[in-house]
């Protein structure tokens, strides 16, 4: 069986991923593979589903040719499509951005240009 591996980045290793072998343990107790909704109890309402989004996965999303068939299997609500209704973005640049960038904030005001 495949071994699972998480890809790492760092400004060490100039952004290129670099493959970790993951450690997979064994539970003594496996989880039931169930998920149980009772309709009936009430609790924290659900505002929807969602996901984060960075600068690098929007440049490959847009510059796809499928990119249409991918927004829809995002956002779309039908049983085959993830049905997402909320993206969360990072404020400045991250690791996985085109470029490095910050915002400032001046005398109370953000400035959301590029900074230099």
């Amino acid at each position: 069986a495949p071994q699972p591996r998480a890809w790492v980045s760092s400004l060490r290793a100039g952004h290129t991923p670099i493959a970790q072998p993951v450690e997979v343990r064994n539970l003594e107790a496996p989880l039931p593979d169930v998920l149980q909704l009772r309709l009936g109890d009430r609790g924290q309402t659900m505002l929807g589903f969602g996901a984060s989004l960075t600068e690098a996965s929007a440049q490959l999303i847009w510059t796809s040719p499928r990119r249409t068939e991918i927004l829809d299997f995002f956002f779309c609500t039908d049983l085959q499509s993830l049905g997402l209704s909320c993206l969360r973005l990072t404020i400045g640049s991250s690791d996985f951005s085109l470029s490095p960038y910050h915002y400032q904030e001046q005398n109370g005001v953000i400035d959301f240009r590029r900074g230099e």
